[in-house]
């Protein structure tokens, strides 16, 4: 699970073993674990549906905020920086060397940003 998962920390974010450990607690809890392959048909879905899903996030009538770890393999920089350029207002916070679990890996930096947000409106 541990070297499935890793690549998707930033660098300077890679779990402890412990951490690594709670992740698979949560993960593997009432055997969730036999579901992830229904999870990981997101990649499949964003390319089936990107037309439609960037329509909905355009017509939205509520402001919105994309948090983003930019070394996540799957949806970093390259995602981000596609976002602010498809969607009107894109409003994104890098948070720079965290990846897929800003969470996780930069808990007060993700904190502040939904909170900056929050304060904004």
């Amino acid at each position: 699970f541990a070297a499935g998962i890793q690549h998707s920390f930033g660098p300077a974010s890679q779990p402890s073993a412990e951490e690594f450990d709670a992740l698979w607690a949560v993960a593997s809890l009432q055997d969730g674990h036999k579901l992830m392959w229904k999870v990981l048909d997101y990649m499949r879905q964003r390319r089936e549906n990107r037309e439609r899903w960037v329509g909905a996030l355009n017509k939205a009538l509520v402001p919105q905020r994309l948090i983003n770890g930019p070394e996540d393999p799957a949806s970093g920089r390259h995602v981000a920086e596609h976002y602010s350029t498809q969607v009107r207002n894109g409003d994104v916070v890098m948070l720079e060397g965290g990846g897929h679990w800003p969470q996780i890996e930069a808990p007060d930096a993700t904190l502040a940003a939904v909170l900056a947000f929050h304060d904004r409106l």
